[in-house]
């Protein structure tokens, strides 16, 4: 916010907006929406180090049924979020936009763009440039992209981590749950690269 000016725009974060987007269009119904999707792959091994730092010390040992519970837990709110967004997005046309968060890794300025266009906000190269400044994982966690904290909620910040984070059962029950809509989204499943 500019001092002395009204804000043009206001946001918030919340991940589990995804399950009351109708309810959020009836509250606002000029609101536009901006769903970030990521590799359930990846968002496994997040919730998976979530669990490990509430407590559940098994939960990132391959193998254990903690792993296994927990992977389950992840891919079902996966596919459960995509699900509604889905939804929401052919009730609403124009109305939420999704991007990869693997894009935006790899092209934050072009991605951020398109969104704050979407937003209908000043996308000048040089506010897109200090928005993403502003989240870097080094500026969030103090550390640079790839040091990891297994402790901390800024982890790694790194996209493809799963790899040797995932045994093969877990594989298994994310590819089924989430396979169609991992498809759809041009996600890699393991299942598919041992079938080839």
């Amino acid at each position: 916010r500019v001092k002395g000016k009204e804000p043009k725009a206001l946001g918030d974060k919340t991940p589990r907006y995804t399950h009351g987007l109708p309810s959020l269009s009836a509250l606002f119904p000029k609101a536009r929406f901006v769903n970030i999707v990521r590799h359930p792959y990846d968002v496994a091994v997040s919730m998976l180090h979530h669990a490990f730092r509430f407590g559940h010390e098994d939960a990132l040992t391959l193998g254990t049924e903690t792993h296994h519970t927990m992977v389950g837990n992840s891919s079902s709110a996966w596919f459960h979020a995509q699900t509604y967004v889905t939804e929401f997005r052919k009730a609403h046309a124009g109305r939420l936009l999704q991007i990869r968060y693997e894009d935006l890794q790899a092209n934050g300025p072009e991605v951020m763009g398109k969104v704050f266009r979407f937003l209908s906000v000043d996308d000048k190269a040089a506010t897109v440039e200090a928005a993403l400044a502003e989240s870097t994982f080094e500026k969030l966690s103090g550390r640079k992209a790839g040091e990891e904290n297994p402790r901390s909620f800024f982890r790694k910040g790194v996209v493809g981590d799963w790899k040797g984070r995932l045994d093969d059962e877990a594989l298994r029950i994310i590819d089924e749950r989430c396979g169609n809509l991992m498809k759809r989204e041009g996600f890699e499943r393991a299942s598919a690269t041992a079938e080839s």
